[in-house]
């Protein structure tokens, strides 16, 4: 596992200096003011280059011609809601980055008497996650590839490694003080029950829980296709999960069998 995380993960999951002193090795590396230590990483150099698949991609207006978030378009940057309490960890030991305290919330700047006059608003404000009306299409991995070097087997026929974007509302999987509403939005986990086969490891566990978690994009919008209309919404198979959707990636070799009983939790019965 060790030369694993060496190989593969430590190109993003970094060192202190690369956020304040260069970029990350998966950027190319380089300093990015000569030696000169950055209190505030630069969002485009250190930031993006590490999250733009998923965040980063959202946030700036990557992912082709879907829109840049608001915020951005506004002049805010990641680290305007980001502190470094949150980033560095120095706030518990949580098990889920969305349980550390110091996590931002939309409520944190647009407080709770968010436009109670807006009929969506007056009837789904304590049902929905704020990103089920207000994010556009994000990125949904289904494969990270963690090839050693000396591989003599790249990956399996049928195995897909590209970010697919895509919109899923489920049953949200996770409920606490901060996260009271019953939907919200689901992304697959970026992993593949093969992802380190390569180097002999085994995840026997992949599927002993949800494998689509609880998604926050960052592509926020004041007016997104699925708020358009009640209708937009309602009875719209095309941004449920649902276990008919879920056979569609079986089928795809996208996700494996097993993935069904895992997100029993999560999916829909029914298209509400």
């Amino acid at each position: 596992m060790e030369k694993a995380l060496d190989e593969n993960c430590s190109q993003c999951h970094t060192t202190c200096g690369q956020c304040h002193v260069s970029q990350p090795d998966i950027a190319g590396a380089g300093l990015i003011d000569g030696h000169l230590f950055k209190k505030k990483p630069n969002q485009l150099k250190n930031c993006v280059v590490c999250h733009e698949s998923r965040t980063g991609a959202e946030f700036t207006g990557g992912n082709g011609r879907l829109e840049a978030s608001v915020h951005y378009r506004g002049g805010m940057t990641c680290m305007d809601c980001h502190t470094g309490m949150e980033i560095h960890g120095f706030d518990g030991t949580a098990d889920n980055r969305y349980e550390v305290e110091s996590l931002p919330a939309c409520r944190d700047c647009h407080g709770d008497g968010i436009d109670t006059k807006n009929a969506m608003h007056e009837k789904h404000i304590d049902d929905l996650e704020c990103h089920v009306c207000h994010s556009l299409p994000y990125s949904n991995c289904y494969y990270c590839h963690a090839e050693s070097p000396d591989s003599q087997n790249p990956l399996e026929p049928g195995i897909q490694f590209e970010p697919e974007i895509d919109f899923r509302i489920g049953r949200s999987p996770m409920k606490d003080e901060r996260h009271t509403s019953d939907y919200a939005l689901l992304r697959h986990v970026p992993i593949h029950r093969e992802t380190f086969a390569d180097y002999g490891i085994e995840l026997d566990d992949y599927a002993s829980e949800p494998t689509w978690k609880y998604a926050s994009p960052h592509n926020i919008q004041l007016q997104t296709p699925q708020n358009a209309s009640c209708n937009k919404c309602h009875g719209n198979p095309n941004i449920f999960l649902t276990e008919y959707y879920v056979n569609i990636k079986i089928s795809q070799g996208a996700v494996t069998e097993e993935e069904l009983a895992a997100n029993q939790d999560v999916i829909l019965d029914e298209v509400p």
